[in-house]
């Protein structure tokens, strides 16, 4: 049941941020607006990597700034 959950990809609560768009074009409908916050899903993407856990990212990127520098 769960590895339903880890497939999930959160940056599709971005496309509800559409529905703000009607709450900006009519008054009315100015409740819609809050909607509009489900468009920082898209930024997920980035919020992971930043903290992620992934000891091979790590040790490629020292690698590489050993290579550079041109010690080890």
């Amino acid at each position: 049941m769960f590895h339903h959950f880890r497939r999930f990809d959160p940056t599709l609560f971005g496309y509800l941020g559409f529905l703000s768009m009607p709450g900006y074009l009519y008054d009315p409908l100015s409740p819609l607006r809050l909607f509009a916050l489900l468009f920082l899903f898209w930024l997920w993407p980035t919020v992971r990597n930043l903290f992620s856990n992934d000891e091979t990212e790590l040790s490629r990127s020292n690698q590489t700034a050993s290579r550079s520098t041109g010690s080890g």
